[in-house]
């Protein structure tokens, strides 16, 4: 990698490393690695950079850093692998031209000499396209594990094709299987055999439940989340997860046949079809909140028919699985909850996978219940428009050809367009569904009753049904009902 495929703040920013080594600390000698190596000779920038350091304390040589860029310093957790146990600081600083670097510096002490330390620390990583050292100085590339040829042949190896690297850390299962997918690799013959050791899955109980979180955020909330996840199903690592979450629950396997003339396809396969429907709908999302709470909803809007206990046979010999959809949204929630997500997004998940059976059973609905399904979306947070997605990805993905569910979506699009003709309307004449006439004041005026208490709520939840019925009632006409409906209520 020559200093001309270097962009101009990384240049200045590796220029200035570089003399602070050779002039401040006599004997270091520093290599770059890991993702930005990678990343930049696939041509892809990045500001995520991981130095390695030898003869120099991390701290003491950040600190000299930020002596020519401002930022801030902060320290490392160890590294889970213990085969790896190294001295580590982290630096968010800023170049000239005011862009963001984040920079791990890490410590390598293991070796008579760092050729020997260096090779060492590449045979402790996890993959050889991470295990990659680029030499600013020299502008080349130290290859101790063939990193470069599995690179050019876009294929992902453990370090000395060793399955210890994934028992080391488990969650290496994930980021194998995240890599596969972004990058769009294959995965070595002998690595993907290692993904289904019996032993490297059961490890996984052993990982923090916030690292576990963190990596199926960044599975889900960037491309190649469909991939990932089947590669996780396909070596067993998705169920310990979902098992690890749940509890020993007497779950049903995913891949059931459904036993229902409403669908065609096992479980699995109709839930990784709805996943890969929302895939194409959230491609152009750039709020990656949503479109990793509609992928994961479009993955578990199911999951609740994996519990045998809400089974039931009709008298064709046809499975049933009647409130399945609730079952499924608190599993959803629990799994979301385990694993850290933050409880405003697993609530908005929930929502999602609670309401998704919901458009389709409106098609005949009056605007009273359309006006109430509004209401309703936006106290839980909901877009409605995402509800009718994941509606949408059920109905296409059950493995019926489109023939026989042309009918299906055309009245969902149609009621879709319905519910948007009722929401303008609220908009125009100033009454948005969610919003009650009178607050909790105006409530008290109106009942000449000034004790607060939680009667005032039920009165405002009265208020917004009579405002489903009646969206453009006049203001004196909806008290009258309110003191009508609540007599008690009335001060004498």
């Amino acid at each position: 990698m020559t200093a001309s495929l270097l962009r101009l703040s990384e240049e200045t920013l590796l220029k200035s490393i570089w003399n602070i080594a050779n002039h401040t600390f006599p004997g270091c000698q520093i290599r770059l690695t890991g993702g930005w190596v990678r990343d930049r000779l696939r041509g892809v920038p990045s500001n995520d950079i991981d130095l390695i350091l030898w003869q120099a304390n991390p701290q003491q040589f950040a600190s000299s850093i930020l002596q020519h860029f401002p930022g801030s310093m902060h320290p490392m957790e160890p590294a889970p692998d213990k085969s790896r146990k190294v001295e580590a600081v982290k630096l968010y600083l800023y170049t000239p031209g005011e862009e963001r670097f984040e920079l791990d510096l890490m410590q390598i002490t293991h070796g008579s000499n760092f050729h020997e330390a260096l090779q060492g620390d590449a045979l402790r990583r996890d993959f050889t396209i991470n295990a990659l050292f680029y030499d600013y100085q020299y502008q080349c590339i130290d290859d101790p594990t063939r990193g470069l040829d599995d690179l050019n042949q876009q294929q992902l190896r453990l370090t000395g094709n060793n399955p210890l690297r994934l028992q080391e850390d488990p969650l290496r299962l994930l980021r194998l299987a995240r890599f596969h997918a972004q990058l769009g690799f294959n995965i070595e013959k002998q690595t993907r055999t290692a993904m289904e050791c019996p032993t490297t899955i059961s490890l996984l109980r052993q990982v923090s439940t916030e690292r576990i979180g963190q990596e199926l955020w960044q599975i889900s909330s960037q491309d190649g989340t469909s991939a990932a996840l089947e590669l996780l199903f396909e070596c067993g690592a998705l169920d310990t997860l979902l098992t690890m979450a749940l509890g020993e629950v007497n779950l049903a396997p995913w891949d059931i046949d459904q036993m229902t003339p409403h669908h065609h396809l096992s479980l699995w396969q109709h839930s990784l079809m709805a996943l890969k429907c929302m895939e194409k709908k959230v491609s152009n999302s750039s709020d990656l909140q949503k479109r990793s709470a509609l992928l994961l909803a479009a993955l578990l809007h199911d999951i609740g028919k994996r519990c045998p206990w809400l089974w039931q046979n009709n008298e064709r010999g046809h499975r049933t699985y009647y409130g399945h959809e609730h079952a499924s949204a608190t599993m959803t929630e629990t799994f979301l909850r385990h694993y850290h997500f933050p409880q405003s997004f697993c609530a908005r998940v929930k929502a999602l996978v609670k309401s998704h059976m919901l458009p389709a059973s409106l098609a005949q609905a009056k605007d009273k219940t359309l006006r109430n399904f509004l209401r309703k979306a936006v106290q839980e947070e909901l877009d409605w428009h995402d509800t009718f997605a994941l509606c949408y990805c059920d109905i296409v993905s059950k493995g019926k050809s489109p023939e026989e569910t042309s009918m299906i979506l055309t009245q969902l699009t149609k009621l879709e367009q319905r519910v948007s003709i009722v929401e303008r309307h609220c908009h125009e004449i100033g009454r948005p569904p969610q919003q009650p006439l009178f607050n909790g004041h105006a409530i008290m005026k109106i009942f000449s009753n000034h004790t607060p208490g939680p009667w005032i709520g039920e009165v405002q939840q009265a208020l917004l049904e009579i405002q489903d019925e009646q969206p453009a009632i006049e203001t004196s006409h909806a008290a009258a009902l309110l003191r009508e409906s609540f007599p008690a209520y009335v001060a004498p």
